[in-house]
């Protein structure tokens, strides 16, 4: 790994901040190769809640957007899944030099006239009114924030979306903050960044126009590239893994402790829910299913309970502990003791302790699974969309897999008991791809560290 004393200042920008440890995990993996290649660089946080990211990484932070955003929430296509905590963020002088501003402005217009077109068309919504007068100090306030950084780092996670938020959400948040970055001079990094779903036109062709930004282009998995492209995205581009692959932490250099021995002591299962369908906070609301969903894991778990495994519940986004707790009445209502079977970690290290500590994940969260096997532990995945079963499938684990909406307990249990006889088999394997996916990633950071480098 090559270092460098070059004292540089990079953003690492991203939709995270509301607790989701998944999305921590890739914001830790970068902060730990940016402090590992730079150690005299000073790294800036642009983020939901710039408070939480303060605390968590000791850096200074600044909000992607405003607490209300760009328009009021009875417009918006669906609610936002993200709570915008601006934080406690110094409030920013606009004396600099007005007219580079304005001619910046003049100069991508010129360039893109779609987006003055897009401009214009926002401004005359009925909708629009005084929150987009905030919206237009918010922009100028946000100018101020990346012209202290060189390079802006778009990171990972599966920003490219809009059944949260529409097309006012992520799609817009991204365009907004890549034309701001040019227009200071930055160059914008858009890294390991995964798609889906994205169903409006709009959407596209705003995710289209910001990638137009981008310096550096790559995503996470092939289906995330081959639907950005099917929107109309012609430009350069790569595939690396996601970035949490690269994160370290305590333990790594062993993996796990599995118990492929054939001893009498059942191996320890966690398992990992999360609120699909659930009207406390998803964006699609179907009662049935999720109360089909929950039933048939806590079916699932009184079995292995009988059967005398040790099992044990763990979130990666406080949300998650609703789901868990409504499996664990269920539990309850079968006159099983629940007594310590959630953990409720609050950081990538408390979580990744959490894994430690099992020797089977049974996962629904995209993350919850990619950090266990991370970990080199047995997966089986509950697959809510695409992303999980493709991620699955290369890790050589397609197999041990289900879809969400139409499992059964018993293909659940049937997966279960072939992982477990194969438990040995499939760690060597997980443990191969994880160090192929880890030097894949040091060659996505090379790559970086040479275009940074240049900066």
């Amino acid at each position: 790994m090559e270092q460098s004393s070059k004292e540089i200042s990079i953003g690492i920008f991203g939709h995270y901040g509301n607790e989701n440890l998944g999305d921590e995990a890739i914001i830790e993996a970068m902060v730990q190769n940016m402090r590992a290649r730079w150690p005299s660089s000073q790294l800036y946080g642009f983020s939901i809640n710039p408070r939480d990211t303060q605390q968590r990484y000791g850096i200074s932070a600044f909000p992607i957007r405003q607490i209300s955003g760009p328009v009021s929430q009875a417009s918006l296509p669906s609610k936002p899944t993200h709570d915008d905590d601006s934080g406690q963020v110094a409030e920013c002088s606009m004396q600099g030099p007005k007219s580079s501003w304005a001619l910046c402005a003049k100069s991508i217009l010129k360039r893109m006239p779609v987006l003055g077109s897009f401009l214009k068309l926002v401004s005359s919504l009925p909708y629009m009114g005084s929150e987009f007068i905030s919206e237009l100090r918010f922009l100028k306030q946000s100018y101020q924030h990346v012209q202290q950084v060189d390079v802006l780092l778009i990171t990972g996670s599966n920003q490219f979306l809009d059944n949260f938020g529409g097309v006012w959400g992520f799609p817009y948040t991204l365009l907004k903050w890549s034309i701001l970055a040019k227009l200071g001079g930055k160059k914008v990094f858009y890294v390991s960044v995964g798609a889906g779903p994205l169903s409006s036109s709009w959407s596209k062709r705003l995710i289209r126009m910001a990638l137009l930004f981008s310096d550096f282009t790559s995503f996470r998995d092939a289906p995330s590239k081959q639907l950005i492209q099917s929107a109309g995205f012609k430009g350069k581009s790569y595939v690396f893994p996601d970035l949490a692959h690269s994160l370290s932490f305590k333990g790594l250099s062993t993996e796990n402790n599995i118990k492929c021995d054939g001893g009498e002591k059942k191996p320890t299962v966690g398992i990992n829910p999360m609120p699909m369908y659930d009207r406390r906070y998803w964006c699609e609301v179907d009662d049935n299913k999720y109360f089909a969903y929950i039933e048939k894991l806590a079916e699932f778990s009184s079995i292995l309970i009988h059967e005398g495994y040790p099992v044990r519940f763990f979130p990666t986004q406080p949300k998650d502990e609703h789901v868990i707790t409504d499996v664990l009445d269920m539990l309850k209502n079968k006159q099983i003791d629940t007594h310590a079977m959630m953990s409720t970690p609050r950081t990538v290290e408390e979580l990744m302790d959490d894994l430690a500590r099992v020797d089977i994940a049974i996962t629904t969260r995209f993350h919850g699974t990619l950090l266990a096997l991370h970990a080199g532990k047995p997966v089986l995945a509950i697959c809510y969309y695409r992303k999980t079963d493709d991620l699955m499938k290369e890790m050589g684990q397609g197999d041990y897999s289900v879809e969400l909406d139409d499992f059964e307990v018993s293909e659940l249990l049937k997966k279960f008991r072939t992982l477990e006889q194969q438990m040995e088999k499939e760690v060597k394997c997980i443990k191969a791809e994880n160090r192929r996916r880890r030097k894949a990633l040091e060659e996505q950071y090379q790559i970086l560290f040479n275009m940074i480098e240049g900066c």
